[in-house]
């Protein structure tokens, strides 16, 4: 079995409290590890609002919404450039899911995430859907690559 680090931010929930609203807020010592993690120069505000609801089969079904205030290095001038990230979230979860398996890339479905020990881990749902919602070449506004100059080289 596969040891996986610790989630920089941890909300185990009982997989069986279905209908129930969570509301996911992380600490300044988790933000600044979330922001580490992500290789943001900032994570001001991360705030999550979660309901756990029944799926098909047995599943648990996880919707809601995360919005964050981050600031990211722009890819051009390195300063930085502050963004608001608001990401949908939906994810299923099983207790049939298996942790190890391997993605079948040829189907558009996501797989189920397990269900561990009986317990959903909202944080990290979170966090992995704040990683989705960066912009992957965050520019300043204004900023325009200028090229390289074969001379200087």
């Amino acid at each position: 079995m596969k040891k996986h680090p610790s989630p920089e931010l941890s909300r185990l929930v009982d997989a069986t409290k279905l209908n129930r609203d969570y509301t996911i807020t992380p600490t300044d010592a988790e933000r600044a590890a979330i922001a580490k993690r992500l290789g943001l120069l900032a994570l001001d505000a991360l705030s999550a609002e979660l309901r756990l609801s029944a799926g098909h089969g047995g599943q648990v079904r996880v919707k809601g919404k995360l919005t964050a205030s981050v600031a990211q290095s722009c890819v051009v001038s390195l300063e930085p450039v502050p963004e608001v990230v608001e990401e949908e979230i939906e994810a299923i979860f099983s207790d049939e899911a298996d942790e190890n398996a391997e993605p079948n890339w040829d189907d558009d479905t996501d797989a189920p995430e397990p269900i561990v020990n009986g317990k959903i881990d909202l944080g990290e749902l979170v966090v992995q859907h704040l990683s989705l919602g960066l912009n992957p070449y965050p520019r300043k506004e204004g900023v325009e690559f200028q090229g390289f100059d074969d001379e200087k080289r």
